[in-house]
């Protein structure tokens, strides 16, 4: 988990598995708060963004990488992202930095694009309010999630 918290991010490398989400129940059954890492990089996230939200109903965050949210991973992962965004199946926008003198940490272009698509205090909660909290071990209540309508394709 995150230094003194009860949160712990998860990256789904190998997709939604049935053991990925027998892992994901157990870390949830032993308290703690899941943070899924990356879901717009899950191949059945991108042919059906609404497999996150039985895991969001049941409490799993989810943290969207901001460099996909601004069009940095070309303009079809932008598209999806800001599905995502606006359909509010995202919790966290946060930099896949792991050193930043290789992948810098900009945040601001993907608040603003947020900004543009649910409001400046809904972006507001996703880089400021809900990683806050998280880090606080403070409670998080994020929006319901918006489903997307049949027929969704990832173009």
């Amino acid at each position: 988990p995150y230094a003194g918290t009860r949160t712990v991010l998860l990256e789904p490398t190998h997709g939604f598995t049935a053991s990925f989400e027998t892992v994901v129940f157990a870390i949830q059954a032993l308290g703690y708060q899941v943070l899924l890492a990356h879901p717009e990089r899950v191949a059945e996230v991108q042919s059906d963004p609404n497999r996150l939200i039985p895991l969001i109903e049941r409490g799993v965050l989810m943290q969207l990488t901001a460099e996909a949210l601004t069009g940095a991973q070309g303009g079809r992962m932008q598209r999806l992202c800001e599905t995502l965004v606006a359909h509010r199946l995202i919790q966290v926008i946060a930099t896949d930095t792991h050193r930043p003198d290789v992948r810098p940490p900009l945040l601001a272009p993907a608040r603003a694009r947020a900004a543009d698509l649910i409001g400046e205090h809904a972006a507001a909660a996703l880089v400021d309010t809900t990683p806050a909290a998280i880090l606080a071990t403070a409670p998080v209540q994020p929006p319901s999630p918006q489903p997307l309508a049949r027929g969704w394709r990832f173009r």
